[in-house]
């Protein structure tokens, strides 16, 4: 721009012998005064699938000299990527100055803020479900989960699954809420989404169980013993016992007035229980009124868990002599569970106690009761008579079962937290049982890595001895060791350009080509450091290598590729 220097005049002793021109002139730069936007303040706002930002402040001027016309307008604003998160970088673009004196100044071009996309609800509801009462809060193997796909909050587009397992609010049978348990949102876009669950309504009936008064046995002319020889139970699930039972059992002979020597069948009644989650059903015992002369065994009651060996306890043994009086036998000898009992007056009885019944793959006796008897009975002496009467009931009950994963659950990354294929293993299995166990597990994160977070749930034993077993640990499993290795994909479509020999290795790529095996949704891109041919001479179909392959993206660290791939290019020879 010209500057003139005006008013110009000379002086001192010799100024009168000279003129000069009034006005000189020059050139210079008057460069346009940067100004600052400031106070430019972004919304927040819920995920929507866009990138686009609502402009709370557009923010104004600061450095505009007093007097001057500067106004600045902007063309919007949009976040650094569609994804929930929080402080993201919300940049103001397009932004441009107006006004008399706009072209005195500058500003840049974009201006950024922070602010926070927050994960948008999607609304399930936990359905409904029925099943028999089973100690656990699991739901019954037909439930599904709800499907996200037309539910209420998803967008169109977005791959968003729920994985995990869905559980009872109680374990006890009665009309009882269905709450998400570890059910969670997978897939892609599921870091977008929040769930928001409504419990389901589901109903737990009453198992079946079963009172059975254990049979027992008396002397002619002695009284009923009080409380008989007990009961046993039929049907209690996962490992319980009769202590979560109510009530107060009783036992009644029903027909107490009959005394003669002989075997009452079903006659010794129970009754008095109560239970929230068994429908109770009572089974008569059998009372045998032994005559003189013949020997009863009475064994203690026992419980023993599946797979152990039971230990007889022998209440007492007796026969009613002649002159109706008791007469105890003692034990003179045991090996294992073979007895020998004398009278001291030279009778003796000799007899191996057992219980007989349905054995599983393992060779064990199943869960039940079983009556304990004897087998192999030999005497000596005339004191006593016929085969002895035995009484006693052996209780075989479930044994638990812990679940572990036999090693690091490993997969390959798949865009989801699922768990597919996870191998789990039981401690406690008696040898040769067929026993298996199943669930449905998740990730604590979809990413590649180590030492991962995992839960299994809702495990449930299957297979032949299943019946014989019961798990702990409330049916789930925990760990921390899982992994989810990187998914290998290819590049497929690179093309190298046939060229004149120049002397050197150097090739062109006509196309860099395109990635094959990336999981819907997922950014990833791959590029490159160049190509070369494999030597620098001429020649047909020679192999050329792209070199320095590297995946960016956003889910790039999800993904593995080859460090080179090929393909074949002329040299041609070049014409003297």
């Amino acid at each position: 721009k010209t500057v003139t220097l005006a008013g110009i005049a000379l002086t001192g002793t010799d100024a009168g012998n000279y003129s000069i021109a009034a006005t000189t002139t020059n050139t210079a730069d008057i460069t346009a005064k940067a100004l600052t936007l400031t106070g430019f303040d972004a919304s927040n706002k819920i995920y929507d699938r866009t990138t686009a930002a609502t402009i709370a402040n557009a923010g104004s001027l600061t450095g505009v000299i007093a007097g001057d016309t500067v106004s600045a307008s902007n063309t919007g604003a949009a976040f650094a990527d569609k994804n929930a998160g929080a402080a993201k970088t919300v940049t103001l673009a397009g932004i441009a100055l107006s006004g008399t004196d706009a072209s005195n100044y500058s500003i840049a071009t974009t201006v950024t803020d922070t602010a926070t996309i927050t994960a948008k609800a999607i609304t399930l509801s936990g359905g409904s479900d029925s099943k028999t009462y089973d100690g656990t809060v699991k739901l019954s193997t037909g439930y599904t989960l709800p499907s996200v796909n037309g539910a209420s909050g998803l967008i169109s587009g977005d791959t968003v699954s729920l994985a995990g397992v869905a559980v009872y609010a109680s374990a006890n049978a009665g009309t009882v809420a269905i709450q998400p348990g570890t059910a969670a949102l997978s897939g892609t876009d599921a870091g977008n989404y929040s769930l928001t669950w409504n419990n389901g309504s589901g109903t737990i009936g009453k198992a079946s169980l079963t009172v059975t008064a254990n049979n027992d046995a008396k002397f002619v002319t002695q009284a009923d013993a009080a409380g008989f020889a007990g009961v046993k139970y039929s049907g209690f699930v996962n490992g319980e016992t009769p202590v979560v039972l109510g009530g107060a059992l009783g036992l009644t002979r029903s027909n107490a007035g009959t005394n003669g020597a002989a075997a009452y069948a079903g006659v010794l009644v129970p009754a008095g229980l109560t239970s929230g989650n068994y429908n109770l059903t009572y089974t008569g015992g059998d009372y045998t009124i032994v005559p003189a002369q013949q020997l009863l065994v009475k064994v203690g009651n026992i419980s023993a868990t599946y797979g152990t060996t039971p230990g007889f306890t022998i209440s007492s043994v007796e026969y009613l002599n002649g002159g109706n009086a008791l007469t105890a036998l003692t034990q003179t000898s045991a090996s294992g569970d073979t007895y020998t009992y004398s009278d001291g007056a030279g009778g003796s009885a000799t007899f191996t106690l057992g219980a007989s019944g349905t054995l599983s793959t393992g060779g064990k006796l199943t869960t039940g009761n079983y009556a304990i008897d004897g087998s192999g009975f030999s005497k000596i002496g005339s004191n006593f008579n016929g085969s002895p009467t035995y009484t006693g009931n052996l209780t075989v009950t479930q044994k638990a079962l812990a679940t572990v994963a036999s090693s690091s659950p490993t997969k390959i990354y798949d865009g989801t937290i699922g768990m597919s294929g996870v191998s789990l293993g039981l401690t406690g299995l008696v040898t040769s049982d067929v026993v298996n166990v199943n669930g449905t597990g998740a990730f604590g994160s979809r990413n590649v890595g180590t030492s991962l977070s995992y839960t299994v749930s809702g495990l449930n034993l299957g297979g032949t001895d299943a019946s014989n077993y019961y798990l702990t640990g409330g049916g789930s499993l925990s760990g921390s060791n899982g992994i989810i290795t990187a998914k290998t994909l290819t590049l497929t479509g690179f093309d190298a350009t046939n060229k004149v020999y120049d002397q050197t290795t150097a090739a062109s790529i006509a196309n860099a080509g395109s990635l094959t095996g990336v999981i819907s949704g997922d950014t990833v891109s791959a590029s490159n450091t160049g190509a070369t041919f494999a030597d620098k001479n001429a020649g047909a179909a020679k192999t050329v290598t792209l070199a320095g392959i590297a995946l960016s993206g956003t889910d790039a660290g999800n993904y593995s590729i080859g460090a080179t791939v090929t393909d074949t290019a002329d040299i041609t020879a070049k014409a003297l």
